[in-house]
């Protein structure tokens, strides 16, 4: 088995084609609590979950964790939404 060698313009190149902002899913809503996995994420994070309807988005902040799930308070009505729902961050926040 041969290694191949790899140029460092070629790697430049295609890491910049590499989507570094991983997607998360809904898992579970009890209540106003989201679940969801969600890779990366820390407290504070803020997130937009994919909702049909008009606005097509729920903001969301991630409060906590259980397990590997991560826990998040919505800032509208989460109506829409369900598990599979897609979850992006937007913004984080490194304090308060």
């Amino acid at each position: 088995m041969q290694i191949k060698n790899f140029e460092r313009d070629f790697l430049k190149r295609e890491f910049h084609n590499v989507d570094w902002d991983p997607l998360g899913k809904i898992c579970g809503v009890v209540g106003n609590l989201i679940e969801a996995v969600l890779p990366g994420s820390r407290i504070g994070t803020i997130v937009s979950i994919s909702a049909p309807g008009p606005g097509g988005q729920i903001i969301a902040e991630v409060v906590g964790f259980k397990k590997d799930l991560a826990l998040m308070l919505p800032y509208s009505s989460i109506s829409g939404i369900s598990p599979g729902s897609t979850v992006r961050t937007i913004r984080e926040f490194s304090h308060i």
